[in-house]
């Protein structure tokens, strides 16, 4: 302290002679001077926290609005505004888990000819067919229950029951308040096809369950064009495998000939003789067990698969016609079955002649029979069997009868023979029966 006054003393040697600069400075100078600077720091620190914490927050912030529109995407569907079917499996999952005692039916469903809707009504009044329908499952939903849109029109909803009959009652109040849509500018009947998987095994997962209802749905599609349900059934699920079984073994049937031709005789009873035979088709596995035709013939006309059996037959009976002729047995005609698929392929009439000809054969031996509702109200496939007309193939209706005749198909110029169905037969003997 010098003169009362407080001082800072600083020295500097400078290395001449022990010669020293010293520097007095009063306190309340150097004070004044780093209580400014001290006071900077203290603002400038409280600054960036401020700053830090603004950015932490809003990142932290656009974490959970990112967050939130990720699990919109994730569980929210787009169109309904409702539950996504991810949400959904993981939703039911856990419904089903918590109530063991409840029993729950899994349930998909879609609108019969939903392209229908947007075709003729555009795309805008289809999204709303959609909303209209999951609207109408939503509402109609209890505690623990849920519902989604898979995709398009493809819905699914997981619901408690009683018992069947309740099901029952349920489908039927659902199918009439489907009644009560309308296009915005038209009209239209809303149907839907509904397949039912009853849960019973609840260690199966949710895609499984839901496969199960929609193979049961799918059973019922162009049967009616009314609304309609069924329950999925484990005699189901044993079909499906075997017409799986039969789908994927008709390659290889065909490869090594399982296929088998049989000759049902033609027999004229006036001259008492025989006049021909008709080929029927018998599947025989190498083990000697036989498949009856009512299993896979339906199921190849649905697939396709039977215009590639037609052929077949044809060429089997065209190889074994020409081995009677080789051996000198006496020749009656056999015929063939023609599908309505195998109309309906491009260039087969030329292809069924090149086949004839490669053996030898002249058409009159291989009639072609075609049941009477492959011709019905289809130009195409006549314009198809006036083609083998002019080859010289001779065409037979078989089944007349069965379906809605029309009797000026007989007066077609390629129809040589007609075989009357017996429904027919016992119609017309019914109707005589009447008479006396």
């Amino acid at each position: 302290m010098l003169n009362g006054i407080e001082k800072y003393i600083y020295y500097t040697p400078l290395n001449i002679n022990d010669w020293y600069i010293l520097t007095v400075v009063p306190k309340n100078v150097v004070t004044k001077y780093t209580t400014q600077i001290l006071i900077c720091c203290y603002l400038f620190i409280v600054f960036c926290s401020i700053v830090f914490f603004y950015l932490l927050h809003t990142a932290i912030k656009a974490k959970a609005t990112g967050q939130k529109q990720l699990e919109e995407m994730a569980y929210v569907d787009s169109l309904t505004g409702g539950m996504s079917y991810t949400k959904f499996v993981f939703e039911a999952e856990k419904i089903l888990k918590n109530n063991p005692d409840e029993n729950y039916a899994l349930i998909n469903l879609d609108i019969n000819n939903f392209q229908y809707i947007n075709d003729f009504f555009g795309d805008d009044e289809g999204d709303r067919a959609l909303k209209f329908l999951w609207s109408a499952i939503y509402k109609r939903l209890e505690p623990k229950e849920l519902c989604s849109r898979i995709f398009d029109d493809h819905f699914v909803a997981l619901i408690t029951y009683d018992n069947t009959k309740s099901l029952d009652k349920a489908c039927a109040d659902f199918f009439n308040s489907l009644k009560l849509y309308s296009p915005a500018d038209g009209v239209y009947n809303m149907t839907v096809s509904v397949g039912i998987y009853l849960v019973d095994d609840r260690n199966m997962n949710i895609n499984s369950m839901l496969n199960r209802a929609r193979t049961t749905q799918k059973h019922l599609k162009g049967q009616s064009s009314q609304s309609q349900y069924a329950i999925y059934s484990s005699k189901q699920r044993d079909d499906i495998m075997m017409q799986k079984t039969i789908e994927n073994g008709f390659e290889d049937a065909i490869k090594n000939k399982e296929f088998k031709v049989y000759f049902q005789p033609k027999f004229n009873i006036n001259a008492n003789k025989f006049n021909g035979a008709e080929a029927l088709v018998r599947w025989q596995k190498p083990d000697g067990t036989i498949i009856s035709p009512g299993m896979f013939i339906p199921l190849f006309e649905k697939n396709g698969a039977i215009g590639k059996l037609d052929e077949y037959m044809f060429t089997c009976v065209c190889a074994q016609l020409s081995q009677w002729r080789r051996e000198g047995l006496e020749i009656r005609p056999v015929s063939v079955n023609l599908s309505r698929a195998s109309l309906c392929r491009q260039g087969v009439a030329l292809a069924y002649k090149r086949i004839l000809e490669g053996y030898g054969l002249s058409t009159w031996m291989v009639p072609l029979e075609v049941t009477e509702s492959a011709m019905i109200s289809d130009d195409a496939v006549i314009s198809v069997l006036q083609e083998f007309y002019r080859y010289g193939f001779r065409i037979e209706i078989d089944d007349f009868g069965k379906a809605q005749s029309t009797l000026p198909m007989l007066k077609l110029p390629f129809v040589d023979t007609v075989k009357l169905d017996k429904s027919l037969i016992c119609l017309l003997y019914t109707s005589d029966a009447a008479d006396d």
